[in-house]
């Protein structure tokens, strides 16, 4: 007995020394996940190499191990690990050297360290859910984003994030905003192509960490591109969608060259005929950025960006019967009588299109065309210098440029123009030009012989034109491994030029417009400027400055940042002003007219006329946030954040459009407080957060017309909104090649706002003129599913082949509105909630490796792929049968063709 005893001891340590483990994990980028291949991982001293994505897997017995990691560029790796059991996953992350340029304006946020909500998106993410789609649409899987394709045209993509929408969002390209810097909108279109570059997509909930002294409410998404710091790749694709889609993309990064430069190019063509009727599409698009690294403390960076495109829209929402009946009726509870409906638009399919029809030209053939059109090109160019003063101290600096050129198209009211009398009531341009040529429209007026075209029938375009130039210049100081400062200046100059130009009379010769003050001609052809004319000029000088720090558990920082924002309008179809050294004589000459004054005669063509100008108003703003995380342990972490700001009114609240300054200006403030919790570790992520953003003082503009005849307008403040909410979103890697997610947002969102009697002044004389009362207290806020919940799992069947299907569920979702219309009997009236609905997108794709290190891809995508029927985006209106709507679009299905290396 004692024997076998004895032999016990001596095999048990036995057996455990030779007990193996196998180890596997990725070695990637700290900052963007990005994959490190061919990098060196040593164990004891015992090495091992990644292969080509980043991967590794090692065999080794059980016991402690120092593990050091190493990679050119990079800092190394270091930590002391048990190492047990038969399998065992390590994933490692490693940090640049120097402080990058994406470190020093990127606001990119850090798992464990900064005292945020946020979400990453990778390209891998991007690459198998994105299909077709807008870009945004592949943030639906992140808390709190309701992205939409609103009518369902290439580029028309809109996203909200915590019932914000995305005029409240700053979005950035490589760290430089590219909000419109007059209304703060984001057109999606302007860079299709863009996702084989990117190599980071982040969003950051709420006031998030920016340092930049941008007044987002929201949230932000930045989008960064590859560059010098990435590894050498290349990739050709071919997509093939519904709706006779097609898209070839070229994506070039060659890393680091000999020499110290580096070249990041991409380039797209794009055709479809929409899946939508006639809602065509053609993108043009292009990118280079060209990069020189001085020894190691200059990088010199050029690049360009642009996408001349043209699609079709549909800019008219229909009531939800105009596109299904049943829907209508066992979904909305909207009577189908329709006794009442004159133009007939019910029933006609998800696909229909009120904006297209056909004409017959003079050989009896016929032509498409679609009235709603949109045309753009904005082309934008970066220069930016990071130096790296010393270990301690860095510089960047962005003087960048932007230039739009385009508009949309359609005639003045698509309600307004004759349709057909069959099953399609599509346009009946027939019709039109009958009738702008028919004898009647000689008017002898103006001609004998040439026909004035009908004012509801003609094509014109509303252009949106701009010039945009800004410079961002950014220091960054660490004293210690403890402390970082950083701040800056961020300085722009805008103006956008507002037109209607004419594009087509319809058969007619001359069109008749009498808005313009100064013309000599009220006839109008073909490329003329009708119905208004002005300009936009917007000046910008902000300031920012933000402390981080972190040591042992704790990190945390501080921020305040300083704006000033100068608006000015120009109005050129308003009468003259007249300039002179002691006095200005505003809007005071017009085609035909003299003026005198002081004995001096003018006119507007005299040296001292003017386009009627504004004077310039200059609106202070200003941030303040701070936060702090604390790591409790190597798994658990909690962090907080509070801000508050300050922000300037948008340029349509402080100018009407009479050029009239609006009376009561106030900033809008913005409370915020956020709470959060994570757990990492393997297999498990968990984010849980809850956020508290209250809202005041959201203006808006109001017009009417009193009583005895007088036309009024007055920007009305004292309105808010409470926006509250919990956000999860959960990761589990189930086995190595299953992993799983969810993604649940519950929100509640209210206005908040109630006058009885709110005096409207005179703009002029500051009299009173009438009164307005409104009643939004407790009211929900629309246009964005307060509750999301989105699931996925991701399971590779073998090596390089994987399916991922998706389900994203969206609820309390009410229709938008205007808040002020809740007077009187409406008073606190609540708007009509949308039928809860989901989706199932289904994704695969098989990644096969070639000779050597190239890749053979294949992606497929299944979108909506039960093909429900839910409605997306709803305004206008307290029930179902006013309200106007967007229907989502049904099923399609999407395949690429991918080859790269």
């Amino acid at each position: 007995m004692n024997k076998i005893v004895l032999l016990l001891c001596i095999a048990l340590p036995s057996f455990s020394t030779y007990a193996q483990t196998v180890v596997t994990g990725l070695l990637k980028d700290m900052d963007n996940n990005e994959a490190l291949m061919q990098g060196v991982i040593l164990f004891n001293g015992k090495p091992t190499e990644t292969d080509l994505d980043g991967n590794y897997r090692i065999t080794l017995p059980a016991g402690d191990y120092k593990v050091d990691a190493s990679y050119v560029g990079y800092l190394p790796y270091k930590k002391t690990i048990a190492i047990q059991g038969k399998t065992m996953t390590l994933d490692i992350s490693l940090d640049l050297k120097q402080v990058t340029e994406v470190k020093v304006v990127g606001d990119i946020a850090k798992t464990r360290e900064t005292p945020v909500a946020f979400s990453t998106i990778d390209p891998i993410k991007i690459r198998e859910e994105l299909s077709t789609q807008d870009l945004p649409m592949v943030l639906n899987s992140t808390p709190g984003v309701y992205a939409t394709q609103t009518g369902g045209g290439i580029g028309d993509a809109r996203v909200s994030l915590r019932g914000f929408s995305q005029q409240n969002i700053a979005v950035m390209l490589d760290g430089v905003p590219v909000n419109d810097m007059e209304n703060g909108q984001v057109y999606w279109s302007n860079w299709p192509g863009l996702d084989v570059v990117t190599k980071q997509m982040q969003v950051q909930r709420g006031l998030g960490a920016s340092k930049l002294a941008i007044p987002a409410v929201g949230g932000s998404i930045n989008v960064l591109t590859k560059g010098i710091d990435s590894k050498l790749g290349a990739t050709v694709k071919q997509e093939f969608a519904s709706g006779n889609y097609y898209k070839t993309t070229l994506g070039f990064t060659s890393g680091k060259l000999k020499g110290g430069w580096g070249v990041t190019f991409a380039a797209s063509y794009l055709q479809a005929a929409g899946w939508v009727n006639n809602m065509y599409g053609k993108q043009l698009f292009g990118y280079l950025k060209i990069e020189k690294r001085i020894g190691d403390n200059h990088t010199l960076t050029i690049s360009a960006m642009g996408a001349p495109q043209e699609h079709g829209q549909r800019r008219n929402r229909l009531g939800a019967w105009a596109y299904d009946t049943t829907y209508a009726k066992n979904k909305l509870g909207v009577d189908t009588n329709f006794s009442g409906i004159a133009d007939k638009i019910v029933n006609k399919g998800l696909r229909y299109n009120l904006h297209t029809g056909t004409r017959t030209l003079a050989d009896g053939s016929t032509e498409t065309i679609n009235e709603a059109v949109n045309f753009y090109f904005k082309p934008i160019f970066n220069f930016k210098h990071f130096w790296n003063v010393s270990d301690q101290f860095s510089l960047s600096t962005i003087v960048y440029a932007s230039y739009g050129n385009g508009g949309a198209r359609s005639t003045p009211n698509s309600l307004q123009i004759p349709r057909t009398n069959d099953e399609a009531r599509s346009i009946n341009w027939d019709a039109m030009y009958a009738e702008n040529t028919a004898s009647t429209h000689i008017d002898p007026l103006y001609s004998t012989t040439e026909k004035k075209a009908d004012p509801k029938y003609i094509l014109r375009s509303s252009m949106n034109n701009h010039s945009w130039y800004g410079l961002l210049s950014t220091f960054n100081y660490h004293p210690n491994q403890h402390i970082e400062l950083s701040g800056g200046l961020d300085i722009r100059t805008y103006r956008g030029f507002h037109y209607v130009r004419l594009e087509n009379l319809l058969g007619a010769d001359y069109y008749v417009d009498n808005v313009d003050k100064n013309q000599t001609s009220k006839v109008k052809k073909v490329g003329d400027k009708i119905a208004y004319n002005n300009d936009g000029v917007v000046k910008w000088a902000g300031a920012f400055m933000q402390l981080e720090y972190k040591k042992d558990k704790y990190s945390g920082f501080v921020s305040a940042s300083f704006a000033e924002t100068g608006y000015q309008r120009v109005d050129y179809f308003r009468k003259k002003d007249i300039v002179l050294q002691d006095t200005t004589l505003n809007e005071i000459v017009g085609a035909g007219e003299t003026v005198n004054y002081k004995g001096t005669n003018y006119t507007i063509d005299s040296k001292e006329a003017r386009a009627a100008t504004t004077q310039r108003i200059w609106l202070p703003g200003y941030t303040l946030k701070g936060g702090l995380n604390y790591n409790i342990n190597a798994h658990h972490n909690v962090f907080a954040n509070v801000g508050y700001l300050s922000r300037a009114p948008k340029f349509n609240n402080v100018f009407d459009n009479a050029n009239k300054l609006y009376q009561n200006i106030k900033n809008e403030i913005v409370q915020a407080v956020e709470l959060g919790y994570s757990f990492k570790k393997a297999p498990f992520l968990i984010n849980v957060n809850g956020y508290y953003t209250n809202w005041l003082n959201k203006p808006f503009t109001r017009s009417g017309t009193t009583l005895d005849g007088q036309d009024w307008v007055a920007n009305i403040t004292g309105i808010g909104a409470l926006h509250k909410g919990i956000e999860l979103d959960l990761a589990w890697a189930i086995t190595p090649t299953i992993n799983w997610e969810v993604v649940t947002s519950i929100g509640d969102w209210t206005w908040k706002g109630k006058n009885d009697k709110l005096i409207i002044y005179n703009q002029l004389t500051n009299d009173s003129l009438t009164t307005v009362s409104y009643d939004a207290t407790g009211v929900h806020v629309g246009d964005a599913a307060q509750i999301q919940v989105a699931s996925a799992i991701r399971v590779e069947i073998i090596k390089g082949l994987f399916i991922k299907p998706r389900i994203t569920f969206f609820d309390k979702n009410y229709a938008n509105f205007d808040p002020f219309t809740l007077n009187g009997v409406n008073a606190g009236r609540e708007s009509w909630k949308l039928p809860s609905y989901y989706t199932l997108d289904i994704h695969a794709g098989y990644e096969y490796k070639l000779k050597n290190k190239y890749r053979l891809g294949i992606n497929g995508s299944v979108l909506n792929a039960l093909n429900a029927m839910y409605i997306s985006d709803a305004s206008n209106g307290f029930d179902a049968y006013k309200g106007q709507v967007y229907m989502g679009q049904g099923r399609r299905y999407s395949l690429a063709l991918t080859l790269g290396f």
